[in-house]
């Protein structure tokens, strides 16, 4: 299974790269002004043109075969560099907050990539039916979130629960990526990623979004 070794191992260097590349984005973008000019922006609009940016770009680098190199390393950069526009209000947070929450989102993710690589198979990837249930439910309550802006309980849902379904959706997208590695004849380092990147960044804003509010008390 020495095969199965290097096709993880590559998805997770491509999981490294994808998250320096939000990284360094992020905070290049929140330091030449573009957070400001977030804030004075429709917040509908930034979530309509976040969310289709990203939706669009992550299916765009889906689709685009791993061997055609050039255009499919493009998509997954320009992926990765929406990703890092979304978030780059984060950063006005503070580097204390940014690094605890790192080590917390680094923490969960690690611990359960551990578990779901090590469950007998079919035990998390058979889930994606009722995690596509409690995604759309998430995405509903996020919406909610901004049309009722002092609801408190809509802010932990998405807050709290957010952080439980996409702590499922890494043990999920973990044994599947597992999975895939073993059996799968073309395999696809960057599009097996895109999963477990999507978990991670979702379990960082949350964490962030925690700490913050423990911070302010």
């Amino acid at each position: 299974m020495d095969y199965a070794r290097t096709r993880i191992r590559y998805t997770y260097l491509y999981l490294a790269g994808s998250l320096g590349i939000t990284a360094v984005t992020a905070r290049t973008l929140f330091q030449s002004g573009f957070a400001l000019r977030i804030a004075q922006t429709n917040p509908w609009l930034v979530f309509g043109v976040s969310f289709v940016g990203l939706i669009g770009s992550s299916m765009l680098t889906r689709a685009i075969p791993y061997e055609n190199t050039i255009p499919k390393h493009l998509a997954w950069g320009t992926f990765c560099g929406i990703m890092g526009a979304s978030v780059c209000p984060m950063v006005a947070v503070g580097g204390t907050i940014l690094m605890q929450a790192a080590a917390a989102t680094g923490t969960i993710v690690g611990s359960l990539s551990l578990v779901g690589a090590a469950a007998p198979e079919g035990t998390f990837s058979g889930m994606t039916g009722p995690l596509t249930v409690g995604l759309g439910c998430l995405l509903a309550a996020s919406v909610g979130t901004m049309v009722f802006p002092t609801v408190g309980l809509l802010h932990n849902l998405v807050v709290y629960g957010g952080t439980g379904l996409f702590g499922l959706f890494v043990l999920h997208d973990t044994q599947r990526v597992m999975e895939q590695a073993k059996y799968q004849q073309k395999f696809d380092p960057i599009s097996n990623c895109i999963g477990i990147y999507i978990d991670t960044m979702n379990i960082f804003i949350n964490m962030v979004s925690i700490l913050s509010s423990n911070h302010r008390r």
